[in-house]
């Protein structure tokens, strides 16, 4: 069986260099969303070398582990990624009765959804990697046919976030060897960048009022969230100022703080934040890698795991008690993202 390739480079340094931080855990997934790690090169990896974090094609997955408890119930919905049942494609699980069911299928991959404003469809990116790179694209529901958003030639473009007011979608691209997050609007249209100097910017999060946008930047060496209004201006406050790496923030639904990855110890954990940038609070404590966190409505918080030596779903408490596992499958489940269908 082939094995799939997930981890991305989410990041690089300068013209020169790039460093990253690889997390390690017992048992150190090969396929995991970290940030970036030891230096290669120099800058962007070049394409066609899944080992520097491009997705690759992936054989069928195992079959389904026991179930040991209940699955959680919970509002709404969740989208996310996964090799079950071969290359990356996107599913959707239903809160109130756990059903999983595929929500997304390319001919290729398809992977980090971003749900939009009114649920009933989503932003992701599509591509076999490598020297063919990737695209972000939308599908206006299930079984409705993708439709291609950005397509540089030159660029690999991922991490879609749709905005709330559903007319702008987030995203990051590599140009000239450094990240940067930019906007197109629902047909395509370009809508400028952040501004960049000689660092990297990616993964941008939109305020539930699509007023500001998170993101993780380099910009003073290491990876820290900043924060900006929308329409870019500039003026960007840093809402965490750690040594180590801080990335993958989501608003909360009430727009009052952030829950984000960080780096402790050689391994991601899941912390919030108030966008004061006061009352830290770590939500969890494992060996293993906890990334790509996600609001279910104030009071919960869906995560991607590999505490279990495969990459799993969880769905603990905002104040990180409770901590309960969403789903049972041997190969990776990722990138959950949550909407509260009317």
């Amino acid at each position: 069986m082939m094995l799939i390739a997930l981890a991305f480079l989410l990041g690089a340094c300068n013209d020169d260099s790039q460093t990253t931080a690889e997390s390690e855990s017992p048992s150190t997934p090969a396929a995991a969303y970290l940030a970036p790690g030891e230096a290669v090169d120099n800058g962007y990896p070049a394409p066609g070398d899944p080992a520097r974090g491009y997705p690759g094609p992936g054989g069928a997955g195992d079959s389904l582990p026991e179930i040991v408890e209940p699955i959680p119930q919970f509002p709404g919905v969740l989208a996310f990624h996964s090799n079950r049942s071969g290359p990356l494609q996107i599913f959707k699980m239903d809160g109130a009765s756990g059903d999983i069911e595929p929500y997304v299928e390319m001919p290729s991959q398809a992977f980090e959804p971003s749900w939009a404003p009114d649920c009933q469809g989503i932003a992701f990116t599509a591509g076999p990697g490598g020297a063919d790179g990737f695209d972000i694209y939308s599908v206006a529901g299930t079984g409705e046919e993708a439709r291609p958003v950005t397509a540089d030639p030159d660029l690999l473009e991922w991490a879609a976030a749709w905005s709330p007011s559903g007319d702008v979608i987030a995203y990051q691209n590599n140009a000239e060897n450094l990240l940067n997050v930019c906007f197109v609007d629902f047909q395509g249209g370009d809508l400028g960048c952040l501004e960049r100097g000689s660092f990297s910017n990616a993964m941008p999060a939109w305020s539930p009022d699509g007023t500001k946008l998170a993101f993780g930047s380099n910009r003073d060496g290491d990876w820290d969230i900043f924060l900006t209004d929308y329409p870019p201006t500039e003026e960007i406050s840093r809402l965490t100022d750690n040594a180590e790496i801080d990335f993958y923030p989501e608003f909360s639904p009430n727009g009052e703080s952030i829950v984000y990855a960080s780096q402790h110890l050689g391994n991601f954990e899941i912390s919030t934040l108030k966008l004061d940038g006061t009352g830290e609070l770590r939500l969890t404590n494992e060996f293993a890698d906890d990334t790509t966190p996600t609001w279910v409505g104030d009071d919960l918080i869906a995560f991607s795991s590999f505490r279990t030596e495969s990459w799993e779903l969880y769905l603990m408490n905002a104040d990180g008690s409770g901590v309960k596992r969403l789903t049972y499958q041997e190969e990776a489940d990722q990138w959950p993202v949550w909407c509260l269908v009317e």
